[in-house]
């Protein structure tokens, strides 16, 4: 029997490719994959404040980017 599964998850690269890689397992039926925004993020005083908080942030995405693109579809 397959497990049915509800997923909330980020709206980042690395969050849509969890949800594929899961949605690819034969016990899992994933119904809905529902991707939150973080638009806050660059609101909050920590980002504007430190270089090395904006630093890391912004390397995650490019790193990210980088690492996930390759499972992308080709179009």
């Amino acid at each position: 029997m397959k497990m049915k599964v509800a997923l909330l998850t980020g709206n980042e690269l690395r969050h849509k490719y969890f949800a594929s890689f899961i949605s690819s397992y034969p016990g899992i039926d994933l119904k809905i994959v529902v991707h939150e925004t973080n638009n806050k993020l660059k609101e909050n005083p920590l980002y504007a404040k430190y270089k090395i908080v904006k630093a890391h942030v912004d390397l995650r995405k490019k790193t990210e980017y980088v690492y996930f693109s390759k499972f992308q579809k080709k179009k």
